[in-house]
């Protein structure tokens, strides 16, 4: 998919909302967890906001000391190791395969526990937490965004399997699309409604 250019646009009875966007790591089965990727607060009908989401994912790992490694740039089918350096943990690329549509993060730390974050638009939205080590991460993302409205979410927010839940209006964006708003209607005890409309 190419990078990608979209509107929210607020066509709800609501005059003021707050939208939260998310993706879901599909190559994780317990303990899921999302991230609020954007939040997206409109303040009156037809108020709208454009936003990116592009292909390029960046990882980086935090561990329980305090250390924070540079955001690297990776793809799916690419595997990742934290390791140990002089000065503090850091990210190395390791030359053979995940599967195709995965990213794969290995902790090769001797002690403590490490978050692995991965960010589109330097925005976090999709974490793993708590990575002891010689366990792996994964993550695996379809062109999906899940999107609801919301009043107490804020960005970058670890959501649970539950908080998920509550943001379930599912976003197919189309191959080859560049440009598209996405149309938020409902409100006043109508179910919300978001609408994919491409732009040529």
């Amino acid at each position: 998919m190419a990078n990608l250019e979209l509107r929210l646009i607020n066509r709800s009875h609501e005059s003021e909302v707050a939208v939260v966007i998310l993706q879901q790591n599909l190559a994780t089965h317990f303990d899921e967890i999302a991230v609020a990727w954007h939040v997206i607060r409109l303040h009156g009908r037809d108020a709208s906001y454009t936003f990116a989401f592009p292909d390029a994912i960046e990882v980086a790992a935090h561990d329980s000391f305090g250390n924070k490694t540079r955001p690297q740039r990776c793809s799916p089918g690419q595997v990742w190791s934290v390791i140990s350096r002089s000065s503090g943990a850091d990210l190395r690329f390791e030359p053979h395969s995940a599967a195709k549509d995965e990213i794969e993060v290995r902790s090769g730390l001797s002690n403590g526990a490490t978050n692995i974050n991965l960010y589109r638009d330097g925005r976090l939205f999709a974490a793993k937490v708590g990575v002891v080590p010689g366990q792996r991460a994964f993550f695996r993302f379809k062109p999906i965004l899940r999107m609801g409205v919301t009043t107490d979410v804020e960005e970058g927010e670890i959501l649970n399997s539950a908080s998920i839940a509550n943001f379930n209006s599912e976003i197919v964006l189309q191959t080859g699309m560049t440009h598209a708003d996405l149309v938020l209607t409902g409100g006043s005890q109508v179910p919300y409604k978001f609408t994919l409309v491409p732009i040529k």
